[in-house]
C-alpha cells in the first residue's frame, strides 16, 4: 500500500493518513499527535470499494502506515457499531476500556507497534 500524510501546523499536530491500494484511494484516518509517541484517531473512513469483505485488509494497511510514525495508536468507536469494532480488532487493536459522554458509550482501543 502507498500512502500520503497531510500535516497541519497548529497548536496540536493533526494528521490525515490517506491509504492507496493498487493506486486507488482505499480510505483514510484523521487524528492528532499526543505526547509519548501516540496517534489518537478521531475519524476514519473507507471508500465504498474497500468496505465489506476487504475492510479489515484496507484498514490494516492504513494503520501500518501510521505505525511507521507512532508506536501507540488509540481509537474510540461507538459501542453500538459492531462492524467497526470488528474491523479495528481485526487490524490488531485490543480493547482497553470504555468512555461515557452524556448518553453515548464508546469503546477505547489501542494498538502497540511491535519491535522498536
Amino acid at each position: 500500500m502507498d500512502y500520503t500524510v497531510e500535516r497541519e501546523d497548529k497548536e496540536y499536530r493533526g494528521y490525515k493518513y490517506n491509504g492507496f491500494i493498487d493506486g486507488q484511494v482505499a480510505g483514510y484516518v484523521v487524528g492528532f499527535e499526543r505526547k509519548l509517541d501516540i496517534f489518537d484517531i478521531q475519524h476514519s473512513e473507507l471508500e465504498v470499494p474497500f468496505r465489506g469483505t476487504v475492510a479489515v485488509r484496507a484498514f490494516s494497511e492504513i494503520i501500518k502506515a501510521v505505525e511507521k510514525d507512532y508506536k501507540y495508536i488509540i481509537s474510540r468507536i461507538d459501542s453500538e457499531d459492531n462492524a467497526e469494532v470488528k474491523i479495528v480488532l481485526g487490524a490488531g487493536f485490543r480493547i482497553i476500556g470504555t468512555m461515557a459522554i452524556g448518553n453515548k458509550v464508546s469503546i477505547e482501543l489501542l494498538k502497540v507497534r511491535e519491535g522498536n
